[in-house]
Parts: structure tokens; C-alpha cells; sequence
């Protein structure tokens, strides 16, 4: 009777959320206990209720049964569902180690080739610093070790005294007669050299100024590229031609050109003298537009790197030889700018006679 009793107490505080306050009270279980409090009760008028004390035993045991069995069954599920759930996760750390094994490897060596960072004791910075080094010199692998000197029977040609700030257009014309096409370079200079007046505009885009006017600026690669562009169309040879802006190459490869039977159209000084840089307007977005006084395009033909010098078809000065560190040097801060055209698909120039 006691346990009953500790059962329908139990039953009665745990489940006074779902009955109410008519079985939230301790003194209507202790009814069942004695007749003597029993009577006092009825006389009080409070125990009509429940005029027989098994009733709410029954009851509470049975509810307390099933509470029970309710509590089992969700301990079951929540212990199934933890099952199901380290299952899953061992699964897929098993997949995951299983397939890709090979992952950390790669991060690892990843990692040193992009910042370059990693100490050098760790065995894949080691491999992945090794890597580069087939591919970032191309060039002597291709081609071999660099001859010692190379020559081209280039033909000079002058600028003045018709185009006496014409140092461009007179090069390419230099150039172009050098692969055997007879063109002036009056012609070039009036049907292919794209001129604008001076100030306001790119020596990238124009010609600024006039190669007829000695108070002229000059023109960079881009335009002697669409001069020659446009010469070869105009001929029907455009297919035939290849015409490169080598312009940010390093000095060395001008001399692999050579090498290779093509003269290279590059971007120096007047006698080598040091550049001087002046902006003399704006472009029309605002950026300051860079001019270099003493600045002189011309042809290289030659080199020799037991001499140290160069050997240049100058439109001032004629076939004539500069030191080969103080070229390099003007090359450079002319912002290395060259030009080629070369022969493609089975053409050949006529004078493509190859210096020793």
C-alpha cells in the first residue's frame, strides 16, 4: 500500500501539467491511509469527490505504467538515433580517408609553391621550390646555349633629310626592305603611318607630331605594329607575315631574333645618351602621358658578346656598333620596346642571307 501510495504521488507531481490542480494536492492521496481521517472529511464536506479510496490508485498505476513505458520508448529512439548518427559519421570519415589520401600531400606542397613562405626543412616545400626550374627557362632549353655573335646583312637607311623626326617609320622601312619588299619610307610614312597633331593623345595609339617636322615627339611600338600591319595588307602579303610586339623582352632574346635571320625594330637614345622623362600633357582620362627626350628607334642586325658590342642600322648615323651594357641599359629604360616581322607558313624573305 505504501509503494502505491509512492507511485500515485509520484504520478500526481510529474503529471499536474496535464490534469490540473484536482490531482495536484498531496492531502487527497492520504485519504486512502485511514477511515478515521476518512470520516472527519465527509463531515467537512470534502471528500465526496472520490468516495472510494482504490479508485485513484488504479488509476495512477496504470498512468504511471505507461509513463513508463513512454520514458522507455524514447530512451530507445534517442539511443537509436545516436547509434545511426556515430554510424553515419564513421562512415564518412572511412570514405573520406579511404578516397582522398592523396588530399594533404597536395595542400601541403600548394601551399610553399604560391607564397613561398614555408620553411625549407619541410620535405614538400623542398620538392614543390625544385619544380619550377624546367619551366622558367625555356628558352636555353629549346634553343641551346646562345652563339657567341650573330650578324645580319641589314642595308642602312637614313631618315633625314625628309623625315627628320621619322626615326620609327625609317626602321620599319629598313626592315621591310630587308625582307626583300620595295617600299620608300615616304610611303610608309604617308599611306600607313597613323599621325595625329601634337598633344592630348597615347604615343601608343598616334604618331604625335609629324615626321616631316623635326619639332615632332614620336610614336611607340603599337603604332610601327599597325604601320607594318597595314603595309602588308595593302600588298597581300598579310598572311604571309607575322608581325610581333616583343616589347618587355629580355635583351637576350632580341639576339636569339638574330640568330633566327629576323632584325629586331627596338626603342633606344639618340648616341645611347641617358633619357630624360617628361609629361608634357595628360590623356584625356587625366593619366600623365611619358615622353623620353633623346628618345630614337633603329634596327638591331648584329651582336657580340666576346667584343661586347652591338651592331645597329641607325637612320642618324648609318651601320654603326654601341657598347653592348650601355644598349641594354637605354633598351630597358625605353620602356623595351621591339618589333619583328617574320616570314610564316612557307614564305621567304629574298635577302635572307644569315651573317656568320
Amino acid at each position: 500500500m505504501e509503494n502505491q501510495q509512492d507511485r500515485y504521488n509520484q504520478h500526481s507531481r510529474s503529471g499536474s501539467r496535464h490534469t490540473g490542480n484536482s490531482r495536484s494536492g498531496s492531502g487527497r492521496s492520504s485519504g486512502r491511509n485511514t477511515s478515521s481521517t476518512g470520516s472527519s472529511r465527509r463531515s467537512s464536506g470534502t471528500a465526496p469527490r472520490r468516495s472510494s479510496s482504490h479508485a485513484p490508485g488504479r488509476t495512477g498505476s496504470s498512468r504511471s505504467a505507461s509513463r513508463r513505458k513512454y520514458i522507455i520508448r524514447q530512451r530507445v529512439g534517442l539511443l537509436l538515433c545516436a547509434i545511426l548518427l556515430c554510424s553515419g559519421i564513421g562512415f564518412t570519415v572511412y570514405q573520406l580517408t579511404r578516397d582522398g589520401s592523396s588530399q594533404p600531400p597536395q595542400i601541403t606542397v600548394a601551399v610553399p609553391t604560391e607564397t613561398g613562405t614555408e620553411p625549407a626543412t619541410q620535405p614538400e616545400a623542398s620538392e614543390a621550390a625544385t619544380e619550377p626550374e624546367p619551366t622558367t627557362e625555356p628558352t636555353p632549353t629549346h634553343r641551346g646555349e646562345l652563339p657567341r655573335k650573330g650578324s645580319l646583312p641589314v642595308k642602312e637607311l637614313l631618315q633625314n633629310p625628309e623625315l627628320p623626326s621619322g626615326c620609327e617609320i625609317t626602321s620599319l622601312t629598313c626592315l621591310l626592305n630587308y625582307l626583300g619588299f620595295d617600299v620608300t619610307k615616304i610611303e610608309m610614312a604617308n599611306k600607313h603611318l597613323r599621325v595625329t597633331p601634337n598633344g592630348g593623345v597615347s604615343y601608343y595609339e598616334y604618331f604625335v607630331g609629324s615626321p616631316y617636322d623635326s619639332n615632332s615627339f614620336g610614336c611607340f611600338a603599337p603604332v610601327i605594329v599597325q604601320a607594318a600591319q597595314s603595309y602588308l595588307s595593302s600588298v597581300g602579303k598579310f598572311s604571309s607575315y607575322a608581325v610581333m610586339d616583343l616589347s618587355g623582352s629580355d635583351p637576350t632574346e632580341l639576339y636569339w631574333q638574330v640568330t633566327e635571320g629576323n632584325p629586331v625594330v627596338v626603342w633606344a637614345t639618340i648616341g645611347m645618351k641617358e633619357p630624360i622623362e617628361r609629361v608634357y600633357w595628360n590623356l584625356p582620362d587625366g593619366t600623365p602621358e611619358m615622353w623620353y627626350t633623346y628618345e630614337h628607334c633603329m634596327v638591331l642586325s648584329g651582336y657580340d658578346l666576346d667584343t661586347g658590342k652591338v651592331e645597329i642600322c641607325d637612320p642618324l648615323k648609318g651601320k654603326v656598333q654601341y657598347d653592348m651594357s650601355i644598349f641594354e641599359d637605354r633598351y630597358k629604360k625605353l620602356q623595351s620596346q621591339a618589333v619583328i616581322v617574320k616570314p610564316v607558313g612557307g614564305a621567304t624573305p629574298v635577302n635572307a642571307e644569315i651573317g656568320g
